[in-house]
């Protein structure tokens, strides 16, 4: 099968190039002949987006413990062009998570590929807890992520925590090597996360955000980000992070930055009241908030309305895409998914000239079309 006359994502820019695809992968690329082309000129052609750090849509959850909440969150993330996600849980007791991590093991790619679990929690500081459960913090612990990582098959790739709490450090050196260790809910200052990149941490969540911001005098841990860390995360919904703020970021880091979406729940759904880690989350338009704190509680915008809207912010386009694309599917090691490249899954989307979403094909099969 081939395609013939989009602007393509490849080779980390857009480019006027045809493509063959093999079955379910990329096989070529080049310039064919038009008579045995799908015609899809004036489109734009971008990998399939991953999404490391989303909880859930369409009233489901990864944190539910059913099969059928994760296939209608997998279902959600393949119609809006999130072909590979990363199911986030959130802070519980190790009994509660081993039912979510067993069940999250059980689901067989129907719909987006889940291509790891994300423990956001609950190894957090309690003062900056954002929309986490208090009554489950504890401190590293060693042997129950790996047997949360068993009862999954092996699915844990990512672990988001605090460094600053006891036996934090031990426990990255021990993981890091079969784990990414990223900073989250933190209270800790420069000089901390500095000695917590050097000492097994290698990566930073949902940057500004449950964490200490940068002061002239203060740095906190997003400079030492800056200074350390492979990738870290920004939440560009239009209501974490100012529009100044995402474009001063991606002017001085953007070849390290992931977009994610921190989706919950209410994704794809009217305003109401939800459920978020066993809080009850109030969301009005595009923003969701805990009920009895005020605190944010994720977002209620997926990945793919994300890049549009960090593009609209003023983020350079090509940046944006590879930031939803590319940066997240090399921050795991994936080396079969995530790029438009000879030999890796056809996972990729279509696009209008307005950069909006017209289909999406997962292992060279359309999955979705408007």
């Amino acid at each position: 099968m081939k395609f013939c006359g989009g602007n393509v994502f490849y080779k980390n820019k857009f480019q006027d190039i045809d493509f063959e695809l093999d079955n379910e992968k990329f096989k070529s690329f080049g310039n064919f002949a038009s008579d045995d082309c799908i015609n899809i000129k004036g489109k734009y052609i971008i990998p399939g987006l991953t999404d490391i750090h989303t909880h859930g849509a369409m009233n489901a959850d990864a944190c539910d413990g059913k099969i059928e909440s994760i296939n209608t969150f997998a279902k959600y993330m393949m119609e809006n062009g999130i072909t590979q996600f990363v199911p986030t849980t959130m802070t519980f007791s190790e009994n509660i998570l081993s039912g979510i991590f067993a069940c999250l093991g059980a689901y067989d790619n129907s719909y987006a590929n889940l291509v790891g679990i994300h423990m956001e929690g609950p190894f957090i500081a309690e003062d900056k807890i954002g929309a986490q459960n208090p009554k489950y913090i504890s401190n590293a612990n060693v042997e129950m992520t790996k047997r949360l990582d068993n009862l999954s098959g092996g699915l844990l790739k990512i672990i988001s925590m605090a460094p600053e709490r006891d036996g934090a450090l031990e426990f990255a050196r021990e993981l890091a090597a079969d784990y990414i260790i990223s900073i989250a809910h933190t209270n800790c200052d420069y000089d901390t996360a500095i000695d917590a990149f050097q000492n097994g941490f290698s990566q930073l969540t949902h940057m500004f955000n449950a964490m200490n911001g940068i002061h002239h005098r203060a740095p906190g841990p997003i400079l030492a980000a800056y200074e350390r860390a492979k990738y870290m995360e920004l939440i560009t919904d239009g209501v974490h992070i100012h529009p100044a703020i995402v474009r001063m970021v991606f002017d001085l880091m953007g070849d390290r930055i992931i977009l994610v979406s921190d989706s919950m729940r209410a994704t794809g759904l009217a305003d109401g009241i939800y459920d978020l880690g066993g809080q009850n989350v109030e969301v009005k338009g595009n923003t969701a908030r805990l009920v009895d704190k005020g605190n944010i509680a994720g977002s209620v915008t997926n990945l793919f309305k994300c890049m549009q809207t960090a593009i609209a912010m003023g983020v350079d386009r090509v940046k944006a895409v590879k930031a939803a694309s590319v940066n997240p599917a090399r921050a795991l090691g994936l080396t079969d998914m995530g790029e438009i490249k000879e030999g890796y899954f056809a996972n990729f989307l279509i696009l209008d000239e307005d950069f909006n979403l017209e289909a999406v094909y997962i292992r060279g099969k359309e999955r979705w079309k408007r």
